[in-house]
């Protein structure tokens, strides 16, 4: 991301000594407890009823709709279009400590593919289905190792470098989670090859590339402490992520899920995550093909809540 100038940083100065929103932050939405006003020059705009985000210029009372991101036209299916524009998109915070989009205005450049399927996949911004708005990121893959797929971002350098880095997102899965073990969320880490987030034996779950070694183990006990995925079904999926104390939290539709959060004694503190970067797609070691959606999804240092 660009080095803040200094004029902008004056601005996120004098918005923390008013107690207001940051230039392009969020001040509004479904639960927000935080400023909902903006510093002068600044306007509260709603994107939707879960976030609404102070954008340059004058105060309105109602909101055009954005114009669609452009989607690409060449003969590969691998990837999305995305074009740098001088103004954040909307649903974006392209700020140190969030980054998000909505996919409903154009996409900011940082997103895009970040693994590319080898024989089979898509990632296309859709409108057929969406959590908000009309547009949302859909994901295709056929089932099995090559086809996989991930959308996201190449590097986390917006988030600072901190201890902590929480992820919220939206999904819509066409299948329901099968006894296949399958991954739809993904980080390059040092230790774990690749940190995971999918499913097995019809659950959630976390997983390590490096030994294989899912979270839960896979027990009827440790599954019940879980959630089963269903199909045709929108869940908000949020995580933690420690690195310092090695934490991992996880929750759906705002409920905590006991058997993803750790310390405990399926990984423990011993294992301290640093992601690299982070992308939402689909990967089956079996032959489960799906086709997901994902919408509102953001990373930051505190909480973003559903």
């Amino acid at each position: 991301m660009a080095i803040l100038s200094q004029v902008f940083l004056a601005l996120v100065a004098a918005s923390v000594v008013l107690g207001q929103a940051q230039p392009w932050g969020q001040c509004g939405g479904q639960g927000w407890t935080g400023a909902t006003t903006c510093t002068s020059g600044w306007t509260c705009v709603v994107s939707n009823q879960y976030y609404s985000q102070c954008l340059q210029g004058s105060a309105t009372t109602t909101t055009t709709a954005a114009t669609p991101p452009p989607v690409s036209t060449s003969s590969s299916s691998t990837s999305v279009s995305t074009t740098t524009s001088a103004s954040p998109p909307t649903g974006s915070a392209p700020s140190k400590g969030m980054i998000g989009t909505d996919f409903e205005g154009t996409i900011d450049s940082s997103w895009g593919v970040i693994v590319t399927a080898q024989s089979g996949g898509s990632a296309t911004v859709d409108t057929t289905k969406a959590h908000s708005g009309s547009h949302s990121l859909k994901v295709v893959s056929t089932g099995g190792f090559s086809n996989h797929i991930f959308y996201g971002l190449s590097n986390l350098s917006a988030l600072g470098g901190g201890s902590d880095i929480y992820g919220r997102y939206y999904a819509n899965f066409m299948n329901a989670f099968t006894q296949d073990h399958i991954t739809h969320m993904m980080m390059t880490d040092p230790v774990a090859q690749t940190l995971r987030m999918g499913g097995q034996f019809g659950v959630l779950d976390w997983n390590r590339a490096s030994d294989d070694s899912i979270m839960p183990d896979g027990s009827p006990d440790s599954n019940a402490g879980s959630i089963a995925i269903a199909a045709n079904t929108w869940y908000c999926i949020e995580f933690h992520l420690s690195k310092s104390s090695g934490q991992i939290q996880t929750w759906v539709n705002g409920n905590v899920v006991p058997s993803l959060t750790t310390p405990q004694s399926r990984w423990g503190s011993s294992y301290i995550p640093n992601p690299s970067n982070w992308g939402l797609g689909w990967e089956s070691y079996g032959s489960a093909p799906n086709t997901i959606w994902y919408d509102d999804i953001a990373l930051g240092t505190s909480r973003l809540g559903c």
